[in-house]
């Protein structure tokens, strides 16, 4: 199936629900070619089949990735961390000209690329993410940020989950802390009060979009079906 081209009504009309809400489910980005050759690299990299650095592969704690008998465990990654500059394939899907098409328009204003991280929540141990802000991380410059569903992304096996509304708050504040799995100390909002959260289930090749500000999690993934995503993040210029 073939992404629908970014009109000047579709992009007006995403552009004034997310003034609203501070994201939107936008619908198809990649058509079915894409998809599957974005899904084929990821694994292909997971699997130890093509080589990237070693320093933007993250494992599961207490996960080794390369086995004694030389193969690859692929269902130790758990994140592929600014692999734009080193792979072509995931190059073209971050500079896909309808991607910042949609992104500028929120931005109202030229960006370019920043990051890219493929995150992954395998079968049965994918990584819980706390409720944040991508500010905690990155600070006040305004970015933008795609997040790309390689595989469909559902209640059941840890899709997003957003405050609607929760980017009109400023940046609030949060407290380091550890989770079962995870390597690195995540940011958590101190006192989210999840009331009005909505999830946001996202099909495979398709994307949704949000602004830094806006309060996001996901739970674990608990199901057989694994959750890749690609999350493209543009910088204002």
């Amino acid at each position: 199936m073939p992404a629908a081209p970014a009109t000047s009504t579709l992009l007006a009309e995403a552009k004034e629900r997310f003034d609203v809400n501070g994201f939107i489910n936008f619908g198809r980005i990649l058509d079915d070619g894409e998809l599957a050759a974005l899904s084929d690299r990821v694994d292909a990299i997971c699997e130890g089949r093509v080589a990237v650095p070693r320093d933007r592969v993250k494992l599961h704690s207490g996960m080794e990735w390369k086995q004694p008998d030389g193969t690859y465990r692929a269902d130790a990654v758990w994140q592929l961390l600014g692999l734009a500059p080193h792979d072509d394939v995931i190059r073209a899907v971050c500079e896909k000209p309808l991607i910042r098409e949609v992104i500028e328009t929120l931005l109202e204003g030229p960006a370019k690329l920043d990051t890219d991280q493929v995150i992954l929540k395998n079968a049965k141990h994918g990584n819980e993410v706390p409720w944040h802000q991508d500010t905690s991380y990155w600070g006040q410059e305004r970015r933008m940020t795609c997040w790309l569903a390689i595989d469909d992304a559902t209640p059941f096996n840890g899709c997003m989950r957003m405050i609607p509304g929760s980017h009109r708050k400023g940046q609030l504040a949060f407290t380091p802390k550890s989770f079962d799995g995870c390597p690195v100390n995540l940011r958590e909002t101190d006192g989210v009060n999840e009331d009005t959260q909505v999830y946001v289930p996202v099909r495979a090749g398709c994307a949704s979009f949000h602004h830094p500000l806006t309060l996001h999690a996901s739970t674990k993934n608990t199901s057989p079906h694994r959750r890749r995503a690609l999350a493209i993040t543009y910088l204002a210029l």
